[in-house]
Parts: C-alpha cells; structure tokens; sequence
C-alpha cells in the first residue's frame, strides 16, 4: 500500500438508514452518511483495528493515519492519537462552530499534551 498511498483518513462517514420520530423510514429507506458525534465510538474503534493490521502486514512501507469522525473535544482527540492516528482532522464540529479547531487547540495547550499526544498514537 505504500507504492500507492502514505495515510488513510479514517472515516468520515458511516452509511445508516434513518428513521423518523414515527419509526419510518426516511429518505425512503436508502441509507444516508451519518457524521458528526454519532460515529466518533465507532470512528475510534477503526482507527485501532486499522492501526493493528497495520502493524501485522509489515510490508516495510509506513502507512500512517488520520483519524476523522465525531471529533469535536480535546479528549477526543487525544483518544484518536491514542489508539494509533497520526493526526485527526474536524469536519462537522467546524460546521457548528468555526471556532472548535482554535479551542481545541489552546486546550491541549493549556495541559501540555499537544507535543507529547502528536505522538501518543505512533508506533
């Protein structure tokens, strides 16, 4: 994989089907991508499991990767840089409030983590 690529960005989406308030199905049952708070457990979860087959192909070429989905807390990304991302990227949190990334930022600062948790997840 690392003739092709150098990371994976792991993940942005998840595809589910929706329902309403009444229990039907939305959108006519087709599955819709749910971002956002929703999928940051199962967003962490990936991250590891990807990380762990990683590190069983040794193939020799460093594949590195980008935790993204429910991010929106210092805490959660320190939980991605933990479970082995290299870096974690804020999509829907942004959305809400541009502002996130710049507060997130100053509260890692605030506990001295920012260059120690930059490596946490690195093997």
């Amino acid at each position: 994989m690392g003739d092709i690529a150098n990371a994976l960005s792991m993940v942005n989406c998840i595809p589910a089907r929706i329902k309403g308030p009444d229990q039907q199905a939305m959108f006519e049952g087709s599955p819709r991508g749910i971002a956002g708070t929703a999928i940051l457990e199962g967003a962490i979860r990936q991250v590891e499991m990807f990380r762990g087959l990683i590190q069983q192909e040794k193939a020799g070429a460093r594949l590195e990767l980008i935790g993204v989905g429910g991010v929106s807390t210092s805490d959660d990304v320190v939980r991605f840089l933990a479970k082995g991302a290299l870096g974690v990227q804020l999509a829907t949190a942004a959305m809400l409030d541009p502002e996130v990334g710049i507060r997130i930022r100053k509260d890692l600062a605030k506990v001295a983590i920012f260059g120690r948790a930059s490596s946490a997840g690195r093997r």
